[in-house]
């Protein structure tokens, strides 16, 4: 816990309410909002202790952020060096206390969907345009990430919503690169990344700032429009062009009148921000896009009812995890990678693919009594491994019974890491034949595993002789899986390759597992 208190005064400035700590117990980097007498109104301010051994490079990348002006970011108002508070020296730097929803709060709100194009592209090309002028006044953001957003209204090109991005300079000169090591152009990769996460709900460098990982097929990342469904190709290349190669695992390629070609990395911001259809001068007109039909609304009943089930436990662990409750948010974890208080733990959200939506729900029990359109029939599933019997064998059955309350679950594990136990763990299904499959819907237990599906010709193969279909890490309570192309076999394998956390240790599962053509 802090050793200050609310009332405290910091040179003119009053200490109102801890937000969050970062960086270790009681000596952390503190977050607080203060109180200006000068201007009536609440600030933001960030303690750094004077003995860190970023606080001075801190301090010059807050005043160098100071000399940006622009609406969409969150601005440096003061840099004070050699602060005195009960005998303890600090570096503060006040920024402007913005309201607004985080990313991670976006996706509950609209439980767990992604955003339409047109909005995912409206607020990138804000954020870019921010950049762009910091850019122009030589100072780069360096750590762009889920946590450094704020979302206020709506995200509809047509409302009068706007996102602001927090942390400009002083968030790497205390942090570090995001990635690490650092890409070429970061905050061209960031600025991807997040459009990239607006279009999947995914992030593409894995869990980050409570925003899950985002699926790969073979290690290789997958592009937007192959995990969801109606994705402009312009989206694509947005993407390919701005997120660093290295986080593919390949070299990025797009399609092009029938043809794969290698893209071309964009060389600055400013080339990103005409991409998107914004103007490095006044204008901000939108690109041209396809007619999109209404996205499907998400899902209530069931779903819902599973996803506030599911999120008692991580409530439970989350609360004993963190270190204390401010008046106004959640103290970091002294490991958490977001500055700015974001969920350490992945948020639920479903990966919307070309899947067609599932039949409507049973207003009694909560669940389809039919069959998916394009779902392939499952006519028997067994625990996978050398020691079924160590993994509830006798409820197998529940993750392919269409009830979403039964669920089949593996053994209790000390250490949430499976890949490379001696027994891989997981859940194969029998489609009866050899069947070509594109895609599969998964309904966990728990909150953060990691899962590998493949396609087989035999039940009892070891993983390696298996076909990848998708991966995906740190995933939430449910998700769509779709591979580039059609995988065929007549077993489909559910591997757990990392265990999400349980009351008495890390435990995997599935409510349902659908398999799809």
């Amino acid at each position: 816990m802090s050793s200050l208190q609310p009332g405290t005064p910091v040179d003119r400035y009053t200490l109102r309410a801890l937000i969050s700590t970062a960086g270790g117990s009681g000596k952390g980097i503190e977050l607080w909002q203060a109180y200006d007498p000068v201007l009536d109104r609440p600030v933001a301010m960030r303690l750094i202790p004077a003995s860190h051994l970023r606080a001075t490079n801190a301090a010059e990348a807050a005043r160098a952020a100071a000399t940006v002006e622009h609406r969409n970011l969150v601005a440096v108002l003061d840099v004070l060096e050699d602060i005195n508070i009960d005998d303890e020296s600090f570096v503060a730097i006040v920024h402007e206390w913005a309201e607004g929803r985080t990313l991670t709060d976006l996706f509950e709100e609209r439980e767990g969907e992604s955003l339409p194009v047109a909005d995912a592209m409206h607020l990138t090309r804000q954020i870019a345009l921010a950049i762009v002028e910091a850019h122009r006044a030589g100072v780069i953001h360096g750590r762009i990430r889920p946590g450094c957003l704020l979302i206020s209204g709506s995200t509809d090109p047509e409302g009068e919503g706007q996102v602001r991005v927090r942390g400009l300079a002083v968030d790497r000169a205390l942090w570090g690169d995001s990635p690490s090591p650092a890409v070429d152009l970061p905050d061209c990769h960031g600025i991807g990344s997040l459009l990239y996460a607006f279009i999947t709900a995914r992030w593409p460098e894995g869990l980050a700032d409570g925003v899950s990982g985002a699926p790969r097929h073979a290690g290789v990342l997958l592009t937007p429009t192959s995990v969801v469904a109606e994705v402009p190709a312009l989206v694509d290349e947005i993407t390919t062009r701005s997120i660093d190669p290295r986080i593919w695992g390949e070299i990025p390629t797009i399609r092009d009148h029938g043809r794969t070609r290698p893209v071309t990395p964009y060389g600055d911001v400013a080339a990103m921000l005409l991409a998107l259809g914004g103007s490095t001068e006044t204008s901000t007109r939108l690109p041209s896009l396809p007619s999109l039909p209404p996205r499907t609304p998400a899902r209530s009943g069931s779903r819902r009812a599973r996803r506030v089930i599911g999120r008692l436990g991580a409530t439970v662990l989350a609360a004993a995890a963190v270190a204390g409750i401010g008046l106004v948010g959640l103290q970091l974890l002294d490991t958490a990678p977001d500055p700015w208080a974001g969920q350490s733990t992945p948020v639920s959200a479903d990966l919307l693919t070309a899947t067609p939506a599932p039949e409507e729900a049973d207003s009694l029990t909560g669940f389809t009594s039919g069959l998916l359109p394009g779902q392939i029939p499952v006519s028997r599933s067994l625990v996978y491994g050398e020691d079924p019997e160590a993994h509830n064998p006798d409820t197998v059955d529940a993750a392919i019974d269409r009830n979403p309350i039964s669920a089949w679950t593996t053994d209790t594990f000390y250490n949430p890491d499976t890949a490379d136990l001696d027994a891989p763990i997981g859940l194969v299904l029998d489609l009866g034949n050899p069947r070509a499959v594109s895609a599969v819907r998964l309904e966990l237990v728990g909150t953060g595993s990691s899962v590998s599906i493949r396609v087989g010709s035999s039940p009892e193969a070891p993983p390696q002789d298996w076909s990848v279909l998708a991966e995906a890490e740190a995933i939430g309570e449910s998700i769509d899986l779709r591979s580039p192309r059609p995988v065929v076999g007549r077993y489909v394998l559910v591997w757990f390759t990392r265990l999400p956390p349980a009351d008495s240790g890390f435990v995997g599962g599935l409510r349902e597992i659908s398999v799809l053509a």
